[in-house]
């Protein structure tokens, strides 16, 4: 659960990072359309994994919880 968890906090931070480099503004520039469509695609694929990760922890965390039931 620790690892999930370590992970979730990686896919987090790598989120918010793609997030700062979609706030730049010369991201959006003519020349610059494949770096924008690669980091989108990244995003998408990152959200879906964190997605899946964290339906992966709730179940493990409700499982923990009935056990210490």
């Amino acid at each position: 659960m620790k690892a999930l968890e370590r992970e979730l906090e990686q896919g987090q931070q790598a989120l918010a990072g793609m997030e700062q480099q979609l706030a730049a503004a010369d991201l959006y520039q003519e020349g610059s359309k494949d770096e924008l469509q690669a980091i989108l695609r990244q995003q998408g694929e990152l959200q879906a994994r964190l997605e899946q990760q964290e339906e992966q922890w709730l179940a493990l965390q409700e499982q923990l919880e009935a056990l210490q039931d």
